[in-house]
C-alpha cells in the first residue's frame, strides 16, 4: 500500500506542509492586479469625461458667437428689421453641428427696442452644447450716416458681457 501512494503522489509537501498556499497568494496577487488595472481605467474615464466637457464649454462658447452673427446678419440684410420684427427671440433653438443657438433682440436694459434706427440695441446668443451652456450679449447703437454699413463691426467692438456658464 505504501507503494500506492508513493506511485500517485503525496498530497503534502515537504515538510508535511500543504502546497495550497501558492494558489491562495496567486488569487491574492490576481485580485490586487485587477483592482488597480480597474481603478487605471475609471481614472481614464473620468479624464476622458473632464476633456469631453472642456470641448463642449469651447463649442457653446462657439455657438452664443454664432447666435450674435445671425443676429447681426438679420440687421444687415433687412433693412426695416426694426418694423418687421419684434423685440424678443429671433431665432429659436437653431440646430448647428451638434448643439443649438438662440439669439435675442431687445433695448438696452432689456424690454422692448423702439423703432427709432438710432437707439442702441442688445443682442443676446445663447450656445448650448452637451450640459454646457455660454450667453454673448453685443450692444450696439448706430450713428452717422453710414453706420448701417458696419453694423458686424460695431458688434464686436462693442462687447458689453460674455457669460460661460458651465
Amino acid at each position: 500500500m505504501t507503494n500506492a501512494r508513493r506511485q500517485l503522489g503525496s498530497v503534502r509537501g515537504c515538510g508535511g506542509v500543504r502546497r495550497g498556499g501558492v494558489y491562495v497568494l496567486v488569487l491574492v496577487v490576481t485580485t490586487t492586479v485587477s483592482a488597480m488595472a480597474l481603478l487605471g481605467l475609471k481614472a481614464a474615464m473620468s479624464a476622458n469625461e473632464e476633456g469631453r466637457r472642456v470641448v463642449d464649454s469651447i463649442s457653446a462658447r462657439q455657438l452664443a458667437a454664432s447666435a450674435v452673427e445671425m443676429g447681426i446678419h438679420t440687421i444687415e440684410t433687412e433693412p426695416d428689421w426694426r418694423l418687421n420684427r419684434a423685440d424678443g427671440t429671433w431665432i429659436n433653438k437653431k440646430v448647428l453641428g451638434t448643439g443649438t443657438a438662440t439669439v435675442r433682440v431687445e433695448a438696452v436694459g432689456g424690454g422692448a427696442y423702439s423703432k427709432d434706427p438710432w437707439d442702441a440695441i442688445e443682442l443676446t446668443g445663447y450656445g448650448y452644447e452637451g450640459g454646457s451652456r455660454s450667453v454673448l450679449r453685443a450692444q450696439i447703437a448706430l450713428s452717422g450716416e453710414d453706420a448701417r454699413d458696419h453694423v458686424s463691426e460695431l458688434a464686436h467692438r462693442n462687447v458689453v458681457a460674455y457669460w460661460p456658464l458651465n
